[in-house]
């Protein structure tokens, strides 16, 4: 998780993007982003900062439908993942918060994330730990060959 945005009231998805992808351009070369955040003036800020964004276009007119056929469906896939993680806290951690104050749910919401991303890199350190333990432990057997390569 890199980063978390927090709303006290109910705003539209094209108001937020423009915050997330302005505080993270240095992240990222292809921001990925479902419908709900195409906003003309956000792509062309994007583009002017030589990022491509890569975010499904509503369809009101046969070119964005043309342009949506057109995406990448491999590299568009790679946005599940954001939503594997959203599944796996709310799975994990729950759905709800318990605190009734904006502020109290704002830091709740902030140790959730924190403690799943040191789940996460815990989890990939001793992966990662267990296979060069192994390599060390257990070296590949060298064979040496007579033929002429």
């Amino acid at each position: 998780m890199l980063d978390l945005h927090l709303t006290t009231t109910r705003k539209h998805d094209t108001q937020i993007g423009p915050r997330l992808t302005e505080r993270n351009l240095s992240r990222f070369q292809t921001p990925i982003a479902d419908k709900g955040y195409d906003d003309r003036a956000h792509r062309q800020t994007l583009r002017k900062q030589r990022k491509r964004p890569l975010t499904r276009h509503r369809e009101f007119a046969p070119y964005e439908v043309a342009a949506n056929a057109r995406m990448d469906s491999t590299l568009y896939h790679r946005r599940s993942l954001v939503e594997t993680v959203i599944s796996v806290i709310k799975r994990k951690y729950g759905s709800a918060v318990s605190s009734r104050v904006w502020w109290r749910q704002f830091r709740e919401l902030v140790a959730i994330c924190l403690v799943y991303n040191m789940e996460r890199a815990l989890k990939l350190g001793a992966s990662l730990l267990a296979r060069l333990l192994s390599r060390l432990l257990y070296p590949p057997q060298w064979r040496i060959s007579t033929k002429p390569c």
